[in-house]
């Protein structure tokens, strides 16, 4: 089976980043394993969580939008304010950001098959 993990940052100490590596490593024994994150190859190297070699990474190509200060500063001030989690989850996980990673699926599903 094909998995793939996503998530911003595995490179930094935390304990979302170490389960993650846990995760992946334990996954990997008997599955195709991916990780896509806004790392970069030589971020990831210098981490603290080592990945088992079997562990494919794949950096997420970053958005100029996603790191503008102003974008960062604006979604801060819409999480305290909106309550709702249908509107949440656009402003943590915009479109653009879903499109991305369907393409990224997409394309590492056909070069991994």
């Amino acid at each position: 089976m094909k998995i793939c993990i996503w998530l911003g940052t595995i490179s930094d100490i935390g304990g979302v980043q170490r389960l993650c590596t846990l995760l992946a490593d334990e996954l990997a024994k008997e599955n195709e394993v991916t990780i896509a994150s806004f790392d970069t190859p030589e971020k990831l190297a210098n981490a603290v969580y080592k990945l088992d070699k079997r562990v494919k990474f794949v950096e997420f190509p970053k958005n100029k939008v996603s790191s503008n200060i102003f974008y960062r500063i604006m979604r801060r001030i819409l999480f305290k304010l909106i309550r709702n989690d249908k509107y949440l989850e656009r402003i943590d996980f915009p479109k653009f950001m879903r499109k991305r990673l369907v393409i990224l699926l997409i394309k590492e599903n056909t070069t991994l098959s």
